[in-house]
């Protein structure tokens, strides 16, 4: 699961991220956000981001582990 990565000022966002439950819980895997700026406001960043999985190597020579991240940071509206 992502972090839900919430909603910029004078923007929305449609997707998992505006529900209380993935506040709590998280977003699952393949989840995609949408984002828009309100009429005025310019969008600075990805205009939809992605939770992905990334497969990391930990320090344990041979040991692997997933974990869950978003493909760009939230956008922000100027």
């Amino acid at each position: 699961l992502c972090a839900a990565p919430g909603v910029p000022f004078a923007g929305a966002a449609v997707g998992a991220t505006a529900s209380a439950t993935a506040a709590v819980n998280g977003v699952p895997v393949g989840t995609v956000i949408q984002y828009s700026c309100l009429p005025g406001y310019q969008m600075i960043g990805a205009m939809s981001i992605l939770c992905l999985t990334r497969s990391v190597v930990d320090e344990i020579p041979n040991v692997r582990s997933a974990t869950a991240q978003w493909s760009d940071p939230p956008p922000f509206c100027w």
